[in-house]
Order: structure tokens, then sequence, then C-alpha cells
């Protein structure tokens, strides 16, 4: 199942059903949630040699962080424990095991002027257990101070949880430990999939502490999830052996213009690597001859009598249509658009100036077909549906805007969000920076696309398309630091095979 992303206050809920429901004490149940640090930490971190710095609040981050001590020295780490004394009064699981350390020989280094800060070296490790997710106040005067010196060194950081200073849903304006690796309990939180908020987070590992499942079920009614390897691969339908290629669908794919057949080649690559039966390409006729050289197993239709794509086809034979990779903006593009949302009965993907050109006119979205899919980067997003302050009014807005106009919207960004009708956003986890290239875009359109047409759900199609083309990239940067469009295009098929096994051997364990 998909991995829900919780809110502060929903993550307190959880945890405190859990003391009550399970039982555990809340002692037991932090000793329990450090242990799991531990094992990722040192799954990271076998080198027992290096100075691990472990600095402590005094809350219940700081009580994980004694944890964390009196475990790492267990298991032979050189530890060294601080407490940054920013408030007389500590959290009673902190007290707890604070009166504990002196059974494993550790002593407590109590931070409480900037002087008694610790200079950190370029081989120390530092474990940040400042603050967790129930900062509510301002970080000044001791506590940001060691923030400050934290970020300042040149030591590899860990954070607990949470990189101190974050808020999980909102931005604030407090100093933030910048770590280079962020283990977090139970759910993946939601700053770590925003541009302002991610990047501090460093890689992030999120860790399950068995909290209680019914509890979480009962307490929380979610519109915020993470996709999962098992739930994408178990969306993927069979092909029985008495198969023919009418049985998977006919995509239509509508771009291409003078200097722009690029766009349009790679999409109509995904859609046959992602097993539509039948790919046309449309285009204006000077164009038609460049995309039958490209790619000779896509048909070519009429769509212009010079590289524009100015009036359409006969819609009815197709089961899904990507418009607008390569289209271009000009008024007779336009036009023809206009003439396919207002003729279409089978899904429609809108990609790249298809949506700069609905930007213009944006009320043509109400008059998409059912199960339509919007494909913006965030600068077509901006574009149509206005400024955001921050990320995480953005994802208010997508989400909004995907409930308002009954269709699913993808943001592509470092983790893609996919908002659907319903209200509910998947944030994406696979792909990386070697996406950053012009044409990975329209290689998702066309993924899309056959999806759609092959019987997917507007939903499945969103999720798997997107899940398979992050793949494709993750699998291809084991080999190299850069990729053509086109061997996207052709890795998606070594992605999908991948998932299909997964779906296999997740049957057969059933």
């Amino acid at each position: 199942m998909a991995v829900k992303i919780l809110s502060d206050e929903q993550i307190r809920a959880v945890d405190q059903a859990t003391i009550e429901f399970e039982p555990i004490s809340s002692e037991d149940l932090m000793w329990r949630a450090s242990s799991r640090f531990v094992a990722e930490f040192c799954e990271i971190q076998e080198n027992k040699d290096q100075s691990i710095h472990i600095l402590c609040g005094i809350g219940n981050n700081g009580g994980d962080g004694l944890c964390i001590g009196i475990q790492l020295k267990r298991l032979g780490y050189d530890i060294h424990l601080y407490a940054i004394r920013f408030a007389t009064k500590s959290s009673p699981d902190f007290q707890f095991y604070e009166s504990h350390l002196s059974e494993d020989g550790l002593r407590l280094r109590d931070i409480e002027d900037e002087n008694q800060i610790p200079l950190f070296g370029e081989w120390d490790i530092i474990i940040d257990a400042i603050f967790g997710t129930g900062l509510s106040k301002p970080i000044v005067g001791l506590a940001a101070k060691t923030i400050e010196m934290v970020n300042e060194s040149k030591a590899q950081v860990f954070s607990v949880d949470l990189p101190s200073g974050l808020n999980t849903n909102k931005i604030n304006d407090n100093p933030v430990v910048q770590a280079d690796y962020t283990i977090t309990f139970e759910f993946p939180k939601l700053c770590f999939f925003l541009p302002e908020t991610g990047p501090a987070c460093g890689e992030w590992i999120f860790t399950s502490i068995d909290l209680h499942p019914i509890k979480i079920s009962e307490i929380i009614a979610n519109e915020l999830y993470m996709d999962d390897l098992l739930e994408m691969s178990g969306f993927i339908k069979d092909r029985p052996r008495f198969s023919h290629k009418g049985r998977f669908g006919h995509v239509l794919i509508l771009g291409g213009s003078q200097g722009k057949m690029g766009a349009p080649y790679f999409s109509s690559l995904a859609a046959h690597s992602m097993n539509a039966g039948l790919v046309t390409a449309g285009h204006g006729e000077k164009a038609i001859s460049i995309q039958q050289t490209l790619a000779p197993e896509t048909m070519a239709i009429k769509c212009g009598e010079d590289w524009t794509v100015d009036t359409i086809p006969n819609l009815e034979p197709y089961d899904s249509i990507v418009i607008g990779p390569g289209l271009g903006t000009s008024d007779p593009s336009f036009s023809a658009l206009k003439e396919v949302i207002a003729k279409a009965e089978c899904p429609l993907v809108l990609d790249a100036d298809a949506l700069n050109l609905i930007s213009k006119e944006i009320g043509l979205l109400s008059s998409l077909p059912a199960n339509s899919v919007l494909t913006p980067h965030p600068g077509e997003f901006r574009r149509m549906f206005g400024e955001s302050e921050n990320g995480f009014d953005r994802l208010e807005l997508l989400r909004q805007k995907a409930k308002d106009h009954q269709v699913v919207i993808i943001l592509k960004d470092a983790f893609t969000a996919i908002a659907l009708p319903s209200g509910e956003v998947y944030f994406n986890g696979t792909g990386n920076q070697i996406l950053a290239h012009g044409g990975t875009g329209d290689v998702l359109a066309g993924a899309i696309g056959g999806l759609l047409a092959s019987g997917y759900s507007a939903k499945q199609a969103s999720l798997l398309a997107v899940f398979t083309h992050g793949l494709a990239a993750d699998i291809i940067a084991d080999e190299v630091e850069s990729l053509l469009p086109q061997e996207l295009a052709d890795g998606l098929r070594t992605a999908w095979t991948y998932l299909r096994r997964i779906k296999n051997l997740d049957l057969n364990e059933e």
C-alpha cells in the first residue's frame, strides 16, 4: 500500500494511540524508535573510529538522542553527548534516559552558552537531535547558534526524524540544520518533498517503529501519500497469451512543428514502450517524412498543410490522445487544440505547449473529457493557475485545481506530485537529477497516453507512468550520469519488466 504522509498532529495522535492500545510505555516506544534509527545509521556508518557528537535538545527529540547514544556506545562507537540547555525544563522521557547514562559510562555535557559549543572536525559525525516535529516557537539564542555552527562545520550530519528547525507543514524563518542524512520514523514528512525544505533533509530514509496499525487506520483519513513499489506493481495488468494489438488501445499523438519534431517522437517511443497496441502521430504535412524516418513503427496522419498541426482528424478510432509535445503556440494550433477538447470522447494527456495555450483560456479545462491528465512543470503550472507563495501553498493549489476541474494534474518536480480529482495527492519516490533534460517530459506524456489507451484508469496510468519513468532513470543512472530522451523511452521497457517481476513474486508469495 502507498505510504501515508502525516501532519504533526496526526503523528502525535498515532504515537499516543500506540502507547495506549499496544500498550507500551512512552520510554519504551522511544527506545524502540531509537533502535530503528541506530540500525539504519549503522548500515551507512560502519566505521567506529570516528567521533560521534550527539546534540540533544531537552524535549523528546533530545530523548531520542540520549537513547541513540546509549545504543551506539554499546555497539562500540565513540560517543560524545551534549544537552543544549536553551530552557530550564526538560521532558519526562529525556529525564528518564538522562538518569540512566552513567550505567553505560556516558557523560552528558551541558551547553549553556555559546562558548561551550564544541568545534567539530572534518572527520567527526554529528547526530542532530535538537528539535523534532513538536517545534512551535522561533529558534533563537543558544539553539540558533548551535545550528549555525553545525552548518558551518564540515562534519557529516545525521538528523533524527527531522532536521532541527524544519516544520513539517509550513515554511518558517528558523535556522535549519542542513543534514546529509535524515532518518525519520514510520512516515515521511511533507517537508521532505518540497523544494524550499527538502534540500535540508539530504538523503532521507523512513523506518517503521511499529506504530499501532489499526489505530493508524482509525485515526487518519489521509489525502497525502508517497507511492510504493508493491502498489505500483500491483496495478499492472496481465497480457493474455491469446491477445492482439486491438486489445491494447490506439494512441494519437498530436504535436510537432518546425524544429520541434523530437518531442512527439519521444512521446511515440514511450507509448510503444508502455505496450500501447497502436500509435499514430498527427503532424503537419511537411513534418510527416521526418516522423516516419525517426519512428517507422508509428503510423502518421496529416493534420495540416505546412509544419503546424492546425486541423484534426476523425478522433473516433483513438482510445487516448496526447497533445502538446512540440506543438507550438500559434493561433491555428490553438484552434486545433480547442477542437480536440470539444470533440474528443477519450481521455486527453495535455503536455507542454497545450498547457501554455490552455493558460490563455483556462475555462477550457472544464470541458475536458473524463480521465484527462495534465502534466505541467512548475512554470507551466504557474502560468495556468497563478503564483504561490511557497511549495506548501502550491501543493494546496494543485490539490484544489485537480478537484475543481476533475482531472489528474501531474506537477513535475524532484518529487513529482500527482493530484487526483478526489483530492488525494501522491508523491513519486523514483527518479533522479538525470531527468533534468529536455525531452524527458515528452517521454512521460507518451507513457501516460499508452497506459490510458490500453485500459488503465487515469489514476493508475498516471501513478504507474510517473513511477516507471523515474525507475527507468534510476536504472540508467546506475551506469551513466546523463541520458538521451530516447534512451529513457527505451528504459521504460526494462523498468516495466522489473515491476512485472515484482508483481509475480508478490503473487507467488501469497
